[in-house]
């Protein structure tokens, strides 16, 4: 005879089997079938063994001895990003903001804008990007687009050295995000070899060149990149790295990665790059003006500030003007901020993920021309090209 007590036991546990079969494994059955979808794809791309194939999106780039990589003059394309948002290359490699060459044409000031991706504007059309704006935004203004995928502050300053200087501007905007300062501190950046700038006797030199050369795509980072598209079609990758590690829960001024000692010797680099830059612009009659650019993940986060921070008590000695946009994507409410960077919404163009909008970088335009028209003798050369002046 079984004891009273057998009895619940047993029932409970045909509750707890009926539950498994009617939700676990129907949930488990749905978890494999995504996840073995999403493998299979993984592995045909992978099983292609043609690195061009992923990196499609950069095409645009090929190596180049002194700065690591360059865009190819020259270079056009007129549907990259979907229909009508076409990526053209002039003569001297820099991005044409959709005229026919960005070689200065237009009587009126000259900004030159230096930077990384965030300038180029990977997933926009030439002439939406921030810098190609701006010309719209402050009639009489004629832009240079020195923007390039994936450079630090490091290679923007070298490349403007080398192409950049030698024109006639009134005005340089070298603009970056937080990672680009920390890119200074590799002697690889996306798996490709890189330039880098040391302080060797009280000077600025550069180091690691000429460029070790390189396969333009190596098959380790093209199948890092493979493997980084095809995960985000997984929705629980989607879901951990969206609410771990880019949470909207994250209370802003929470700290993402302490100050550290190589920081601290970057940041002298900095400096004399900033002093560098300083002296060329005065030489040319030419305001230097360098803008922090904010990425999504600077509205809950604090990485950015001690960069910031160190810039800004820079700027306050004279010389250069900073411009801090930081600040002003964190007083914007968090529906509009979410609308200013780009999501997977580009068939085929992941490379284009974080990058700003059209809208972010039309926000980024106004920001710029506002503080660009508070500076008096940049103000005035504008105002001299208006009709009547």
């Amino acid at each position: 005879m079984r004891p009273e007590s057998a009895r619940p036991i047993s029932t409970r546990v045909k509750l707890l089997a009926l539950a498994i079969v009617l939700v676990i494994v129907p949930l488990l059955l749905i978890v494999l079938l995504e996840g073995g979808s999403s493998l299979a794809l993984l592995a045909l791309a992978l099983q292609r063994g043609d690195p061009g194939l992923a990196m499609r999106n950069q095409r645009q780039a090929q190596y180049d001895s002194q700065l690591g990589w360059v865009s190819k003059p020259g270079f056009s394309v007129p549907d990259m990003y979907g229909p009508g948002a076409g990526l053209h290359i002039d003569a001297r490699g820099f991005r044409s903001g959709g005229k026919a060459d960005s070689l200065r044409t237009r009587p009126g000031p000259l900004a030159v804008c230096t930077g990384d991706s965030f300038t180029f504007g990977p997933g926009v059309a030439d002439d939406r990007t921030w810098c190609a704006l701006l010309e719209s935004l402050a009639p009489g203004l004629t832009t240079v687009n020195m923007g390039q995928n994936g450079y630090g502050v490091d290679q923007a300053f070298l490349w403007y050295k080398r192409d950049g200087e030698k024109l006639a501007h009134d005005v340089q905007v070298f603009a970056y995000v937080t990672d680009d300062f920390r890119r200074m501190q590799l002697s690889t950046a996306f798996g490709f070899a890189k330039p880098g700038l040391a302080i060797r006797n009280d000077s600025l030199v550069t180091t690691n060149t000429p460029v070790p050369p390189y396969d333009a795509y190596t098959r380790r980072y093209w199948t890092r990149v493979v493997v980084r598209n095809e995960l985000r079609l997984v929705r629980i990758y989607l879901l951990v790295r969206n609410n771990l590690f880019h949470g909207h829960e994250t209370p802003r001024g929470s700290v993402a990665r302490e100050w550290t000692a190589p920081d601290s010797l970057t940041w002298i680099t900095v400096r004399r790059i900033v002093d560098d830059l300083v002296q060329v612009n005065t030489a040319k009659g030419s305001t230097l003006v360098l803008v922090h650019l904010p990425v999504i993940e600077d509205y809950w986060t604090s990485q950015a500030n001690p960069w910031r921070e160190r810039m800004r008590a820079a700027a306050s000695a004279g010389g250069f003007v900073f411009v801090d946009l930081v600040d002003a994507l964190r007083r914007l409410p968090a529906d509009s901020v979410e609308q200013m960077f780009l999501g997977n919404s580009i068939p085929g163009y992941a490379d284009g993920f974080g990058h700003y909008s059209i809208a972010g970088n039309a926000w980024v335009a106004e920001q710029l021309r506002r503080r660009l028209l508070e500076i008096p003798a940049f103000a005035a050369k504008l105002d001299r090209q208006r009709p009547g002046s």
